[in-house]
């Protein structure tokens, strides 16, 4: 059973932990047991249960050290005598007791409600929303598998209070609680929120001639841009899952525009890659250093602040459209990227170890326009099945 607020957790847990009532107690004497008064429901309940073990001719269970020491470190710190229990489950209902105490005193210290944001002070030091709480004390939190005791926890800000600060703790706490509940299971519902992005052909031999003829005759990445987004197939070809997306130009949340995002899903979910172009009169290394060229490094830095505002704002990212949501569905935080720049022609002899370095160390492929142009030729001409295609690229997160 779990509640909304502390009031109604806090009431369950106290008549938990009340003293022993008249039938316990009637019941007690019958077996020629004694129980005060001051002793707590939970702990008669055990005393009566190790009393019938006895009298059927069983031993009840002794405790070990451990339990006992842990019990009368509960006991010192709530300023209580030690109890002396007689029996393993007896020590067992006084340390529930003393944790049940703990708790409800810290929920009402507290006065947690369900939508107040939190900060785990151990061990996690995390910030979460609340969506419940639990005859118990616990502490839930959305996104699913989170959870916490009351002892544990600080307010941050209260479901009603509206400050730039609480306004932030509302986001990171969203964002956590959307990358602990990600399914990876692909939907009727996702798939239509994103059904404008479909791919739902291949790429055409005609639609990779006018690629071919664009790259050869650009002097910069803007025609070969136009050209991929009235003609999302051909980056589509890329792609081997049966169903798969190209967003071009996707806003993100006003502060970045990539060039495309495109994503696939398989029997692992899906699965998103980030697309950056850069010019194609450029090489990839500079020539006197061992270092990415310009324009190779300022693709490079672009996924880089693409990763970072998906961490920040992942919540927002994988909201539904119809919710104000970007519709991303459970894209992390840093997918993959791909950086398209320059031609074979004007490669260095030792670009290629700084490119599988990149790709070794932050999962982005940087290619030339030629590889675009020879995957998607080889794509073209492969007559398998599509899933099996050695020309598409490869997704292996999951």
């Amino acid at each position: 059973m779990t509640f909304d607020s502390w009031e109604s957790a806090v009431a369950e847990i106290r008549t938990r932990i009340s003293a022993c009532d008249d039938e316990q107690k009637a019941f007690a004497a019958s077996l020629g047991v004694e129980i005060s008064n001051a002793v707590p429901r939970t702990v008669a309940a055990a005393r009566l249960q190790s009393a019938v073990e006895r009298r059927c001719g069983l031993c009840p269970k002794k405790s070990g050290e451990i339990r006992l020491g842990h019990l009368a470190e509960l006991a010192e710190e709530a300023s209580h005598e030690f109890p002396n229990p007689t029996s393993a489950a007896e020590t067992q209902a006084w340390i529930e007791y003393f944790y049940l105490k703990r708790r409800m005193e810290a929920l009402a210290r507290l006065r947690l409600r369900k939508g107040d944001v939190i900060r785990t002070t151990s061990p996690s030091n995390q910030i979460n929303t609340i969506s419940s709480i639990g005859n118990d004390g616990i502490v839930y939190f959305t996104g699913g598998g989170a959870r916490s005791w009351p002892d544990r926890l600080t307010v941050v800000a209260r479901i009603n209070e509206s400050t730039p600060e609480s306004e932030r703790a509302r986001r990171i706490a969203a964002n956590q609680a959307s990358a602990r509940s990600t399914t990876g299971r692909w939907s009727v519902e996702k798939q239509e929120s994103l059904r404008d992005f479909r791919i739902s052909e291949n790429a055409s031999h005609e639609d990779y001639v006018n690629l071919r003829d664009v790259v050869e005759s650009a002097v910069d990445e803007r025609p070969i841009q136009d050209l991929l987004q009235r003609s999302p197939q051909l980056l589509g070809s890329l792609l081997r899952g049966p169903r798969r997306y190209c967003i071009p130009k996707p806003n993100l949340g006003g502060t970045f525009v990539p060039d495309f995002l495109l994503a696939e899903v398989d029997s692992n979910g899906v699965h998103w890659i980030l697309v950056e172009l850069e010019t194609p009169n450029s090489s990839i290394r500079m020539s006197t250093v061992n270092d990415f060229e310009v324009h190779a490094r300022r693709g490079v830095g672009q996924i880089y602040e693409w990763r970072q505002w998906l961490q920040d704002n992942i919540a927002y990212a994988r909201q539904y459209r119809e919710n104000s949501g970007l519709g991303l569905h459970d894209i992390r935080a840093d997918p993959k990227g791909m950086v398209l720049v320059g031609r074979r022609s004007l490669l260095h002899p030792q670009e290629r170890h700084l490119r599988r370095q990149l790709y070794e160390r932050s999962q982005i492929e940087m290619h030339t326009y030629d590889w675009l142009l020879e995957q998607l030729e080889g794509a073209l001409q492969f007559e398998g099945p599509w899933a099996l295609n050695p020309y598409a690229l490869k997704f292996d997160e999951h």
